[in-house]
């Protein structure tokens, strides 16, 4: 006959098969040890499935009638572990089947997988750069070239209160004002990873200054000093204006930008003719010190 365990709980036991004879015949009994298992009950759940690469995700194992079994992950991306606690695993971008099997140690097995549970995207990369990063005060327009990748929206901030979401955006910063702007790129894929990255944009006057190319000193109370007019994009802290004789010899020197020569040295007054001038100041715009020459006329 056949032996069948069906509803049979978990557990050892000793069956007894008895076959029967008649007299004189001794009837004969068969004993048989039969361990019954209780096949395992697969499950499992992770509770983020969807990120950027590197994406760290975690299954909790959530499987049944686990006693003495052997828990087997696969993670679709080449890796395996023996495991039946929660595990956890790094994705780098794409789709991944997961699956659980377990066996017991009656070699009961069950499994599950999930096809295409872990969906990864590459990160969102954000780059761009600006026609220029220094910008005169009567033309404060900068052109931004967007060089992200792996991104599907922008979101431009100017540092000024204006914003734009263009992909590559022209902006003009305020007209007339000197200033520092952090413009700031951020760029998202289409599950919302995001990245960003910035520069500092200066708005500065131009260098702008006009010098005579002569002056008359006679007393009379019209063009009487010689001085370089200054309008803007110079640093008075760093200035110096010199005047030479045909010579060489240094005949005036200040270092304040709107001090005039009256056409005297050493107390004399020197003659007419022609004198030449140095000038030197730091530009604002190129950021270092710069020199000009140049000459004026003494008449009288």
């Amino acid at each position: 006959g056949v032996l069948s365990t069906d509803g049979v709980p978990m557990g050892q036991y000793v069956f007894n098969y008895i076959l029967n004879a008649t007299q004189p015949c001794i009837a004969d009994t068969a004993e048989l040890e039969v361990d019954v298992f209780e096949y395992p009950s697969v499950n499992f759940f992770t509770v983020d499935t969807l990120g950027c690469a590197p994406f760290e995700s975690t299954f909790i194992n959530h499987s049944t009638n686990l006693l003495n079994s052997i828990c087997v992950w696969d993670f679709g991306n080449g890796n395996s572990i023996v495991s039946c606690d929660t595990v956890s695993v790094i994705y780098d971008e794409g789709n991944y089947d997961v699956s659980l099997t377990i066996i017991n140690e009656g070699g009961c097995a069950d499994s599950l997988i999930f096809s295409n549970l872990v969906e990864v995207y590459d990160w969102p990369v954000a780059s761009f750069h600006a026609s220029s990063e220094r910008v005169y005060l009567d033309n404060p327009n900068v052109e931004f070239s967007n060089t992200s990748f792996n991104y599907s929206s922008s979101y431009w901030s100017f540092g000024d209160g204006e914003n734009s979401s263009e992909i590559s955006p022209s902006h003009s910063f305020p007209f007339g004002e000197s200033g520092s702007y952090n413009v700031v790129l951020t760029v998202k894929n289409q599950i919302g990873c995001e990245d960003s990255t910035s520069i500092v944009v200066e708005t500065l006057d131009r260098l702008l200054f006009y010098v005579p190319n002569s002056f008359t000193p006679d007393g009379n109370g019209v063009n009487e000093l010689f001085a370089p007019v200054m309008t803007a994009g110079f640093d008075p802290n760093e200035f110096l204006f010199e005047i030479y004789d045909r010579w060489g010899k240094l005949l005036f020197t200040t270092n304040t930008p709107n001090e005039g020569w009256d056409g005297v040295s050493n107390g004399e007054v020197v003659p007419n003719g022609t004198y030449t001038w140095k000038m030197t100041l730091k530009d604002l715009y190129e950021n270092k010190l710069i020199e000009h020459y140049g000459h004026v006329s003494i008449v009288r």
